[in-house]
């Protein structure tokens, strides 16, 4: 089920899902919500915009039996988590407040931090490919990460545009535990609408 629009300065997104079924004999009980809103400041399309996407999918008996609670995202963009690719909608909750400005009609720059906390103490954390971190199932630690980014796109005509990207994520308990370190991301390209 999905809720989308604008309503005056509001725009929302609001996904919800619900995955059941049996698999390999086992039950198959699953859940995906993600709510994402932003308000513009003011009346002109390029003024200041806050938000907020808060993110929620099940986890819990890939490791044992009984039901199956980890959710998979059957389609979608992971690089909405993170351009690094180190999460996936699978035993996850996510928190990020947001702001963007245009300082000239043409740049658009958007600054992020996001909270990460697996949703079940005992299912791992998840890639964006699906699988799970080794060994991230018995750190027996909620907090997976804080990630911090920052993006510009200036568009330079209505065809071109550039845009140039940095993100660091601070790895937490669920993570460092398992032998996993914070990193970086840095990346830039160039975009041409034919």
């Amino acid at each position: 089920m999905r809720l989308w629009g604008d309503v005056q300065r509001l725009t929302i997104d609001w996904v919800g899902n619900y995955q059941g079924g049996h698999y390999d004999g086992r039950t198959i009980a699953a859940w995906q919500f993600f709510l994402a809103q932003t308000w513009r400041l003011g009346a002109k399309p390029t003024a200041p915009r806050i938000g907020f996407h808060v993110d929620y999918a099940s986890g819990g008996g890939a490791y044992g039996k009984g039901t199956l609670r980890s959710a998979l995202a059957p389609f979608g963009n992971n690089i909405y988590y993170s351009y690094q690719l180190f999460l996936t909608p699978t035993n996850l909750v996510a928190l990020a407040p947001n702001v963007t400005v245009s300082p000239i009609e043409s740049l658009r720059l958007t600054l992020e931090h996001q909270f990460a906390w697996k949703a079940s103490l005992n299912d791992a954390v998840y890639r964006a490919n699906g699988s799970a971190f080794a060994g991230t199932q018995n750190t027996k630690a909620y907090r997976v990460a804080q990630s911090t980014r920052a993006q510009a796109v200036w568009t330079w005509t209505p065809r071109l545009s550039f845009t140039g990207r940095y993100e660091h994520r601070q790895a937490g308990p669920a993570l460092t535990r398992a032998g996993y370190t914070s990193s970086d991301f840095v990346a830039g390209w160039a975009n041409y609408r034919f």
